[in-house]
C-alpha cells in the first residue's frame, strides 16, 4: 500500500474504523463491498470509547471508497439497547438485500427473549452487579443492565450506561451475585480479574464476553439472556460460556 493511501485512511478514516486492528493491505485485496464496523459512544469501557457523527460516517465511507478503488457501503452499528440491536440487525439485511432475513432474526430473538422473561417471573428476583471491566471496576452498560432485568436481576448498580464505580461502591450495593464479563475477552482472561477482585461476599462468576453481553449481535444476546437466567438461579452452565470463580483464584499470567 503507497504511503499516500495510508495517509488518507489515517486522515479521514480513523473516526469510522479501528485503524489499529484493521489489517489495511488484506481489506484492499478483499474486495468487499459493504463493511461493518461497531461505534461504542457514550457508556464504553476504558480504551472501548469513539463514535462517529454523519459527516465523520460520510467521509469514512468515501475514504475507504477510494482506497479500495471501488465504491463500498460502510455500515457503522451504533446500538446501545436490545431495540437498536435488532434496528441494525435489520438495517444490515436490507443493505445486504435480504430484507426478509433481518425480519426473520428479529422475530426469533424476540421470541427467545419473551421466553426467559416469562421463565423469570416465576422466580425471585436477585440482587446483582455486572462488570465489564475489573481494573478499574466499570459497571457493564448498552443492552446489559436490560438483558438483567429481562432474565429476572435486580441492577443493584442502578445505571443506564457503562461507567466507573466509586471506591466500595460494589460492596455497598449488596449483591448476591457478582458477574464479570471483561468486554470483548475470553473466558480466562475474566475469571482472572474476576479472582483478583475483592469483591463483597457473594457469587462471583466469569463469563465469556466474546461470546456473551459484548457483541451487538441478536441472537448473541438472546444466548446472554439465556445464561444470565441460568446464573440468576444458582443453575449449572451450559455451554461453557462461564463458570463459578473462587475468589483466592491465582492471576493468570
Amino acid at each position: 500500500m503507497r504511503h499516500a493511501e495510508t495517509a488518507l485512511l489515517l486522515t479521514a478514516l480513523r473516526p469510522g474504523l479501528s485503524v489499529f486492528r484493521t489489517r489495511l493491505a488484506t481489506l484492499v485485496a478483499l474486495r468487499p463491498t459493504h463493511v461493518l464496523t461497531q461505534v461504542q459512544e457514550a457508556g464504553a469501557a476504558p480504551g472501548q470509547g469513539g463514535g462517529a457523527g454523519d459527516a465523520e460516517s460520510a467521509a469514512a465511507a468515501a475514504a475507504l471508497s477510494q482506497l479500495l478503488g471501488h465504491r463500498v457501503t460502510l455500515l457503522q452499528l451504533r446500538a446501545d439497547s436490545l431495540d437498536g440491536v435488532l434496528a441494525d440487525a435489520s438495517r444490515v439485511a436490507t443493505a445486504l438485500g435480504a430484507p426478509e432475513a433481518g425480519a426473520i432474526l428479529g422475530a426469533r430473538t424476540r421470541l427467545r427473549l419473551s421466553a426467559v422473561a416469562e421463565a423469570a417471573r416465576s422466580r425471585p428476583p436477585v440482587r446483582c452487579a455486572v462488570l465489564q471491566w475489573a481494573e478499574p471496576a466499570y459497571a457493564a452498560g448498552a443492552w446489559v443492565p436490560q438483558l438483567l432485568r429481562l432474565a429476572g436481576g435486580v441492577d443493584v448498580l442502578s445505571h443506564t450506561t457503562g461507567r466507573a464505580l466509586r471506591p466500595g461502591e460494589l460492596a455497598g450495593a449488596a449483591p448476591q451475585l457478582v458477574v464479570v464479563a471483561l468486554c470483548g475477552e475470553a473466558l480466562a482472561a475474566a475469571a482472572a480479574a474476576a479472582g483478583a477482585l475483592d469483591p463483597p461476599p457473594c457469587p462471583l462468576l466469569a463469563a465469556d464476553a466474546r461470546r456473551l453481553f459484548s457483541r451487538g449481535d441478536p441472537g448473541l444476546l438472546a444466548d446472554t439472556a439465556e445464561a444470565l437466567l441460568q446464573m440468576l438461579q444458582g443453575e449449572a452452565a451450559a455451554g461453557g460460556g462461564w463458570r463459578r470463580v473462587a475468589v483466592s483464584e491465582p492471576v493468570m499470567a
